[in-house]
């Protein structure tokens, strides 16, 4: 297994090594006509930057002809793909693959250009969960940088990663979750905060600062309150803010007040808990899920400009 140090050498364009790496990457010759012709056509299509069309390519020679299954060009080419789709961990997964394939020096120095790369620019967090999944479903959570995100890299990541999350959501797998470098601030929104938080260590926390590897906990600690009188009330996997027993929401104080009580005695009148379901959200695994974050504002000149060049100094 490589190692994701960062560091400062092998000056040289990156697509240079993803396209036109020299000749060793080269198709074997006595690879299938249809292999040679499909892994070309994959590395025109990193050089032209569609990224998605050849990570499509080369998945296919990776899982169904016999060479692409142990093809270290495939496999790095994937890497490469996938790190700049903002699949991250993915990247990793794939540079750890194409290691195994190869012993030869400018091959690892391929390699190694990316892992550096990414070394330096993000970090795994690891979200371990303790509470059934299906209690918590796809969990939403808003992810704000204390600072604005200056290295290009960075940004078009996260943003990636932030429309990709808006879709399918964040679902607790077990696997890192791979993040820019920097503090951030990080809640879950109502009205899944009712019913869960996250902790490293006891402590519910509200900043998070990814560096090297972060670990964080999911737990079934209420990281918001209700408000205006209301409690937070459990049935089933549903969480609710809802009024307590006689008394009724009112929009116009945005509390909980007394109910008034019918004739006769008979209690409140059918419509307060008309009144009181309808103030109620609802969470789990029903809920419709996304990850937000706020897009930060570039900065005019950046001395870390990725046009390939491995950069030098401080990473920021």
């Amino acid at each position: 297994m490589f190692s994701l140090r960062f560091g400062l050498g092998f000056v040289g364009l990156l697509l240079v090594g993803v396209v036109g790496l020299p000749i060793g990457l080269a198709t074997p010759a006595h690879a299938a006509p249809e292999f040679r012709q499909s892994y070309i056509q994959s590395k025109l299509l990193i050089e032209r930057k569609m990224y998605a069309d050849a990570l499509r390519e080369l998945l296919v020679l990776k899982r169904q002809t016999k060479e692409g299954k142990r093809h270290f060009g495939v496999h790095y080419h994937l890497a490469v793909a996938s790190y700049y789709l903002g699949a991250i961990r993915q990247s990793v997964t794939f540079l750890k693959q194409a290691q195994s394939f190869t012993n030869k020096p400018r091959y690892l120095r391929s390699l190694k250009l990316l892992s550096d790369r990414i070394q330096a620019l993000f970090s795994p967090v690891n979200i371990r969960s303790q509470i059934p999944g299906d209690q918590v479903g796809r969990l939403r959570v808003i992810l704000v940088p204390k600072q604005p995100l200056y290295h290009p890299e960075k940004k078009r990541v996260f943003s990636l990663m932030r429309k990709r999350w808006a879709t399918r959501g964040l679902v607790l797998d077990g696997r890192p979750v791979y993040l820019p470098q920097g503090e951030y601030s990080i809640s879950i929104p109502r009205p899944q905060c009712l019913g869960v938080g996250f902790v490293q260590g006891k402590t519910l926390i509200k900043s998070l600062d990814v560096k090297a590897q972060t670990t964080l906990s999911l737990v079934a600690q209420g990281s918001c309150r209700c408000s205006g009188g209301r409690v937070a009330q459990r049935r089933n996997n549903q969480v609710a803010c809802v009024c307590p027993s006689g008394t009724l929401w009112t929009a116009s104080k945005k509390r909980c007040v007394a109910a008034v009580v019918a004739k006769k005695g008979k209690g409140p009148s059918p419509w307060i808990w008309v009144s009181v379901v309808g103030a109620a959200v609802v969470t789990g695994s029903a809920l419709a899920v996304y990850f937000l974050a706020v897009e930060p504002q570039q900065r005019p000149n950046d001395s870390a400009k990725l046009s390939g060049r491995l950069w030098r100094g401080k990473v920021r």
